[in-house]
């Protein structure tokens, strides 16, 4: 709200956000495993969903990219 209230409206959306913890699978625990979730998955799904005025297109659901690949 703050860019809201100083530019007025947002025009794009760059919805990256991403993180890798690596090591082995066997040694995640169930905070790891939820950290990578909540930032790879929930917090992008979110921003995605943001409602009007906060969505730069209101009333248009986004189109994904993430994982389009041309074969």
């Amino acid at each position: 709200p703050a860019a809201l209230d100083s530019l007025g409206k947002i025009d794009i959306l760059v919805n990256n956000a991403g993180i890798a913890l690596n090591g082995p699978f066997h040694e995640f625990d169930d905070a790891r495993l939820a950290d990578i979730v909540n930032t790879n998955l929930i917090a992008p799904f979110r921003v995605a969903r943001a409602p009007p005025p906060l969505s730069p297109w209101p009333g248009i659901p986004p189109a994904p990219t993430t994982g389009r690949r041309g074969c």
